[in-house]
């Protein structure tokens, strides 16, 4: 019981983003426009402190982090969303698979990405664990490169490269949640590593948690501020002297770059074989794009306004998918389209990826993790 109670206080805290954004309703006794003394970050306790004592903290802290990952930290970050789809190769991998070929290709010491490539490709899984629905999948990505971006023009990875342009994620079957899952796990881990208040701390309440939104009530036609606007404004001066380091940050209105709104779009391999960025900022031609409130790209729904909340036609709302599959008990009904249809948790999931992405943007293809809106929106699917 007592090492049960341990381990429930190591966890960390993930909060609604859109709740935090709130946060910053102040009354007028607690004007921030000027810098408040009782900024204290020596110790634990004075963070802990300074954090209460400043609503919209955690909020800045948040995006702050993110958005260093998503620069000084970005080849980190790059790899991680490739194991999602768009290819993760690396010079290193490409060293280990050329050292391989040429010391007689031993079974034994084959190249964990081409082994993971090979193993996908065999489109088979065994259910041992799960007799009621033991059995065989298919997973149909077949190693090909997914559908690129209508902005982006990948070249064909030569023969022996395949593995630069594999789709590693599960979709349509059980390792749905359970694929996704570690994946999340590790975006946590890298916003941990940049977090401006404890960092690289992964256990425990003080850790940074991977924040979600919750698009329970969404109305299809817009995404907020903090989402959806290039250049995101900090809430308070806890962060100053971090800010001051971050090439981004505009003292003039007091802004950085919005980590939620875009980022790179999927890169082309030989960017990923020497781990290069096409620029350094995501501009129009090689940046993310969304398509919200245009289209859905699953074509289960037309366009209207606000987007069903309740079933229509017989086909179940985002709220409706997720309650029914909140009251499945059989684990693969609950998390997958593939055994219970638009009545599971990756309908639901489904939805909003196609409603944001519509029939061009990022969310709706197989690279969606490059959007950051994926990080948000997956955070929200584990919570369920």
């Amino acid at each position: 019981i007592l090492e049960s109670i341990m381990m429930k206080n190591q966890k960390t805290i993930r909060k609604n983003l859109a709740l935090l954004d709130d946060e910053i309703i102040l009354s007028e006794n607690n004007d921030q426009t000027t810098f408040d003394p009782v900024v204290d970050l020596t110790t634990d306790e004075s963070k802990q402190l300074t954090m209460q004592r400043f609503p919209g903290s955690e909020m800045d802290r948040y995006m702050i982090a993110f958005l260093k990952l998503q620069t000084k930290g970005r080849v980190s970050y790059r790899r991680l969303l490739g194991m999602h789809g768009g290819g993760f190769g690396t010079y290193q991998d490409k060293k280990q698979i050329q050292t391989w070929l040429s010391n007689g290709r031993a079974k034994s010491s084959r190249p964990t990405m081409m082994v993971k490539a090979d193993l996908d490709k065999e489109q088979i899984i065994l259910e041992d664990w799960d007799t009621k629905h033991s059995s065989q999948n298919s997973c149909d990505d077949n190693g090909q490169w997914p559908s690129p971006q209508n902005n982006v023009q990948p070249e064909k990875p030569k023969p022996g490269e395949e593995y630069l342009a594999h789709i590693f994620c599960w979709h349509g079957q059980s390792p749905f949640l359970s694929w996704h899952r570690p994946f999340m796990v590790e975006f946590e881990r890298l916003l941990q590593d940049n977090d401006p208040l404890f960092p690289a701390l992964h256990h425990g309440q003080n850790a940074l948690g991977a924040h979600y939104y919750d698009w329970d009530g969404w109305d299809g036609m817009s995404l907020p501020p903090f989402i959806n606007y290039p250049r995101y404004t900090i809430k308070t001066k806890v962060f100053d002297k971090v800010l001051q380091q971050m090439d981004s940050f505009n003292e003039s209105d007091r802004t950085i770059t919005n980590p939620l709104y875009r980022w790179f779009a999927p890169m082309l391999p030989h960017h990923q074989l020497n781990e290069t960025f096409p620029s350094d900022i995501p501009e129009s031609t090689n940046c993310t794009t969304r398509e919200p409130a245009l289209s859905d790209r699953s074509g289960a729904l037309n366009f209207e306004f606000p987007f069903p909340k309740n079933n229509k036609d017989g086909i179940p709302s985002i709220e409706t998918s997720i309650r029914n599959a909140m009251m499945e008990s059989d684990f693969l009904a609950f998390s997958t389209t593939t055994h219970n249809g638009r009545n599971s948790i990756e309908n639901g999931h489904n939805l909003f990826h196609n409603r944001t992405g519509g029939s061009l943007g990022t969310m709706g293809a197989l690279q969606s993790s490059f959007d950051p809106i994926f990080m948000l929106h997956h955070s929200n699917v584990e919570r369920q």
